[in-house]
């Protein structure tokens, strides 16, 4: 299935827009560059050829469930659609095909399997972002105790459930969440 093309959007999102738009849930203007949205819709293309659903991909590749190939020679899951006993699992990646964002902006999902997302789960991955951010850093600094004392960094988010006419995959539910990270001095 090839998606209608959102609008092209060559200039890049900057924070303050990212959080406009979200927070009007005018969600729509969010968009990929043009060479962006290429990529993209050869992606659902590919998809479309490859493997019987949307469905089984993302249960393939964000789930690891099991594969096998069709009877048409299309790729298929041995997971029930609907999630079976793996119903509620959740898988927090980073978006393959994200927007035209500006650098410092990180753009991840939040699949929930077999269910609706909820705020709670949405407050579980903010949080799982948070720490793996942390290490990130506490890696990067070389665990240098005068940096970490000199620097305080926290993350900013925000997070949108498309409406369904926006959605890619509609049959497991999913989030957007972006963050970035808003470094100041430490006054400690």
């Amino acid at each position: 299935m090839i998606l209608p093309q959102r609008k092209y959007n060559e200039v890049l999102l900057t924070w303050e827009a990212i959080s406009v738009i979200v927070s009007r849930g005018s969600l729509s203007e969010l968009g990929r560059s043009m060479a962006q949205e290429e990529e993209y819709q050869r992606f659902r293309k590919e998809l479309a050829d490859s493997w019987a659903s949307g469905t089984d991909y993302v249960l393939h590749t964000k789930f690891l469930f099991t594969k096998y190939r069709g009877a048409d020679g299309r790729w298929r899951t041995t997971a029930p659609q609907t999630g079976g006993g793996d119903r509620g699992a959740t898988v927090l990646a980073l978006n393959d095909y994200p927007y035209n964002l500006e650098e410092g902006v990180c753009h991840w999902v939040l699949w929930v399997l077999g269910r609706k997302v909820s705020e709670e789960d949405i407050a579980q991955a903010k949080a799982d972002i948070v720490k793996k951010f942390s290490r990130d850093m506490d890696g990067r600094k070389g665990k240098e105790a005068s940096y970490s004392a000199a620097v305080a960094t926290k993350l900013e988010f925000v997070h949108y459930v498309n409406p369904p006419h926006l959605q890619s995959f509609r049959e497991i539910d999913h989030a957007h969440i972006l963050y970035r990270s808003v470094t100041g001095v430490n006054s400690n």
